[in-house]
């Protein structure tokens, strides 16, 4: 029974990659597909910008039509961003504006979570208000590739001898570690995130 099982195992393998293969379409050459992250739904301009002008940069998509799921293209357009590196983080000092007037009472934002020694305290007026800045570089493509995967086209978005800046909600401190050493043990409250940078790749799409 074992030497049965140890040839079946490779013909059914065979049999699966048949069935595949079968219900896969063929490659349509006067296709393509954008494979973009959920961030940029149906409907959103971002789509209208690139139909319109991909085939301006590519000239493998010109006169090609846009396809959905279910087709097998020539071509495809793959959206590429990797993790930001922080360069450094740097703070400056905020002063409050004071006014007669309530309607335009400042309201100092919540500090992070777990931020026991930095506190909200807009009726305090010995309070020192730090906004710390975030400076970090990332990297953004969009590769054209062949049916085969290969890439035929590296469409450069975000590169990284462009510096982009993170700014956070503003702390206020009357007493605790100075504000450097807040900084160093709770980093990670201040990296960007996937929105902050796919809001980037947003605009430098929109300027195609």
């Amino acid at each position: 029974m074992k030497v049965k099982l140890l040839f079946l195992a490779p013909a059914l393998a065979f049999t699966l990659l048949a069935a595949a293969q079968k219900n896969t379409p063929p490659v349509n050459n006067d296709k393509y597909r954008i494979n973009l992250p959920s961030y940029w739904g149906k409907g959103n301009k971002v789509w209208k910008v690139l139909t319109d002008k991909l085939p301006l940069i590519c000239g493998e998509l010109v006169a090609k039509e846009l396809c959905g799921d279910k087709c097998n293209p020539k071509y495809s357009v793959d959206f590429y961003i990797t993790e930001p590196t922080v360069l450094d983080y740097t703070s400056k000092k905020v002063i409050a504006v004071a006014s007669t007037d309530t309607r335009y009472l400042l309201q100092k934002p919540i500090p992070p979570q777990g931020a026991s020694d930095y506190v909200n305290s807009p009726n305090n007026n010995n309070d020192n208000s730090w906004q710390v800045i975030t400076n970090y570089t990332f990297q953004c493509f969009l590769l054209l590739k062949n049916e085969k995967g290969d890439i035929l086209t590296r469409m450069i978005l975000v590169d990284t001898n462009e510096v982009w800046e993170k700014i956070n909600p503003v702390l206020s401190t009357v007493s605790g570690p100075p504000l450097s050493s807040y900084i160093e043990t709770n980093k990670e409250k201040f990296r960007p995130v996937s929105y902050d940078l796919l809001a980037i790749a947003d605009k430098k799409i929109l300027a195609l």
